[in-house]
């Protein structure tokens, strides 16, 4: 008995099928479809907004109303801290090496490793600040860009009007609005959340870095995202992130960021890559004997 694909009409019908170039025509089909569906997940990507370290910041601290406590100064040095750690990771900022005498964080001067300007003015204003030729350590730093100093040659490193320049920057791209708000007798200036979506992935990214993608060992979180973590915690965000979590996964998750605040960072310091700035960023803003 002949087999079906050896039969004289499926051979003529697959002729046929050939010569009418229909498999050219659906397979050209197929083959633009994919396309098609590939460019849209490129412009999906593209459309999403690709936020600095302290933009995220800010948009975790502050309430869907815009406001940002005045009386809250861990969020001051936290701007500064991320103004630093996000020019670490885009390779501009280091720590100089221990040593022999294997200085401390808190001892070890930022060095300079390029002076190429970055896509954030921000970014590269705080860049020219620090390249003046003069040698300071993280903590230093974070007090001189925040002017929390008494030393008046040292007033002209102060960032000014960090959170309204923030502020600012996120109003143009459509995620916040600006509104006036009469307080008692008072108007003054609100950025209200616009795009609510963006605050809620910030949550979520929070969430699932202290839940479903938490690591005890520190190096395998990604450094970003170990960033956040730390200066939202130090900012007081942490709780509104987890606002709806049910008790146990809440208690869980709280524990871990404990956990992540209570580390050695010096230790840790010294196990992968020694000259990392962002452990003496973490070290400055949980350490209380730090002197402004």
């Amino acid at each position: 008995m002949c087999s079906v694909h050896g039969s004289p009409e499926f051979k003529t019908s697959g002729m046929m099928y050939e010569r009418s170039g229909l498999h050219k025509r659906f397979g050209n089909k197929d083959t633009s479809c994919n396309e098609e569906l590939e460019q849209n997940e490129g412009r999906l990507a593209e459309d999403e907004p690709k936020l600095s370290l302290m933009e995220e910041l800010l948009l975790v601290v502050m309430d869907p109303r815009g406001f940002v406590s005045i009386w809250n100064d861990h969020v001051s040095r936290a701007l500064r801290g991320s103004i630093l750690i996000e020019l670490w990771l885009k390779g501009r900022l280091e720590l100089e090496p221990a040593g022999m005498r294997r200085k401390c964080l808190s001892r070890r001067a930022v060095v300079v490793k390029s002076t190429s300007p970055t896509d954030d003015c921000m970014l590269n204003e705080a860049l020219k600040l620090m390249n003046d030729g003069s040698t300071h350590t993280v903590p230093d730093w974070i007090s001189y860009l925040a002017g929390e100093t008494w030393n008046p040659l040292k007033l002209k490193y102060h960032m000014r009007l960090v959170r309204d320049r923030i502020f600012k920057e996120l109003v143009e791209r459509r995620i916040l609005t600006t509104e006036k708000t009469n307080y008692w007798v008072v108007d003054i200036k609100t950025h209200p959340i616009k795009d609510i979506s963006v605050q809620k992935k910030l949550f979520s990214k929070i969430k699932d870095a202290l839940l479903d993608n938490y690591s005890n060992d520190v190096h395998r979180i990604d450094k970003r995202t170990l960033s956040l973590l730390m200066l939202a915690q130090y900012s007081g965000g942490i709780d509104d992130c987890l606002t709806g979590l049910p008790n146990d996964l809440l208690r869980v998750a709280m524990k871990r960021i404990q956990d992540l605040e209570s580390t050695n960072f010096e230790a840790e310091s010294k196990k992968v890559a020694p000259n990392d700035l962002h452990w003496a960023v973490f070290a400055a803003l949980n350490d209380p004997f730090v002197v402004l």
